[in-house]
């Protein structure tokens, strides 16, 4: 198929604040780029990482990236160092987008390609390597598009980084419509994680759909939100972003429980993780449901901060890494902002925990830090729970 920014149109595509860029400029923006990227030796099948700090460039240089055949690695910003994600992902090349001018072409996509590198949040404690095709971004849009009936007259709000995959479907449901990325600026449709409601409650909207998802909604958060135009999701990172609107799936996703567990497939499945064998058949997701499909909890001990996955063990780890400290145990604690955030018990409360911030990106870091009770044996995780509730209380 042609690359969505491949129109003769003065129809907006990207809108920054008061600067307006058509389609047909970004077009001949991103074909531009593509010459910059065959220069440097970039082809089919390259794995391209590149820091997602600046919109406008990243967007353009996907774009770019994906007519070539290459694969797209996005790196967070707020990762302490990228080496090891480079080295992970055996990167051929490393880009900080750029523009470079306007060209002209006519460029098509091959959407059974790799398309993205995504890095999981890390569920098991170190984050895996999710594998896209183009295919699986474009029936993600297509089915969230036919629910929302988006259409070229509405923008989307660009209100999730483009290192996530909730970023980049903002994109591909934006350009595949035929409508406008805004950046900065009123826009029709937002994504949103709990975090970000909260915070946007005293600013006025006129938005007609808000996605929310990322993170359970707070109850006491979704009735100050009543009055908004909400649409509580839930998706993950191996299905290309969002699978249940309002505890129902949409167009190409497939959805069974297995014992309590929730199964997803379709379309939109990935391919696997990388160094990994080939994802086939039914995705487990880790998550609990009811019956309608409403999400109950993880399986396993991750939790949810503000839209980001948190595993206790990997923070765990980290804290044993500072001098002085020999055991550690980490626990949600509620919070109305951010739903829940991280407590740490440690057996050694001088030591110096700056020192995470090498180790680990900010949120991350526990909020608060407990003498670690004696236990014989695993430290009892409800319990201590419970016990930092009831501190952060008193």
């Amino acid at each position: 198929m042609l690359c969505p920014l491949n129109r003769c149109s003065t129809d907006p595509a990207i809108i920054d604040g008061a600067d307006t860029y058509t389609y047909q400029e970004c077009h001949q923006l991103c074909c531009g780029i593509v010459q910059d990227l065959q220069k440097r030796g970039i082809r089919k099948g390259a794995v391209v990482a590149l820091r997602a700090d600046t919109a406008l460039p990243v967007i353009l240089t996907l774009f770019a990236l994906w007519r070539l055949g290459a694969i797209c690695c996005p790196l967070s910003t707020r990762l302490p160092s990228i080496h090891a994600q480079l080295k992970q992902i055996s990167a051929t090349h490393f880009v900080i987008p750029k523009l470079n001018g306007k060209s002209q072409g006519t460029c098509e996509l091959d959407l059974q390609n790799t398309a993205t590198y995504l890095f999981t949040s890390g569920s098991t404690g170190r984050p895996k390597v999710a594998i896209h095709t183009l295919s699986n971004h474009l029936y993600s849009a297509l089915g969230i598009n036919s629910y929302l009936k988006f259409g070229p007259t509405d923008t989307w709000k660009l209100s999730l980084p483009l290192w996530h995959v909730g970023g980049l479907a903002i994109l591909f449901r934006t350009f595949l419509a035929g409508g406008a990325v805004v950046l900065n600026g009123p826009a029709t449709h937002a994504s949103w994680v709990p975090t970000q409601l909260g915070r946007a409650l005293d600013h006025p909207t006129n938005y007609k759909s808000i996605l929310i998802g990322g993170a359970p909604l707070p109850p006491e958060l979704a009735l100050k939100a009543a009055h908004l135009p909400l649409i509580p999701t839930y998706g993950l990172t191996e299905m290309s972003s969002t699978v249940l609107a309002r505890s129902l799936p949409l167009p190409y996703r497939r959805v069974k429980l297995q014992n309590g567990e929730l199964f997803v497939a379709g379309e939109v499945l990935f391919k696997g993780y990388l160094g990994e064998n080939p994802q086939n058949g039914w995705f487990a997701t880790g998550d609990l449901a009811a019956p309608d499909f409403t999400i109950l909890g993880r399986k396993d001990r991750l939790f949810i901060s503000g839209g980001e996955n948190i595993q206790p063990e990997e923070i765990e780890t980290a804290l044993l890494k500072i001098p002085g400290i020999q055991n550690a145990c980490v626990v949600p604690v509620p919070d109305l902002e951010f739903g829940q955030r991280p407590v740490a018990f440690i057996d050694n409360l001088h030591a110096s925990k700056e020192l995470l911030s090498d180790l680990l990106p900010r949120f991350k870091h526990p909020i608060r830090y407990f003498v670690l009770p004696n236990y014989q044996g695993k430290p009892d995780l409800p319990a201590l729970a419970l016990k930092a509730k009831t501190l952060m209380q008193s």
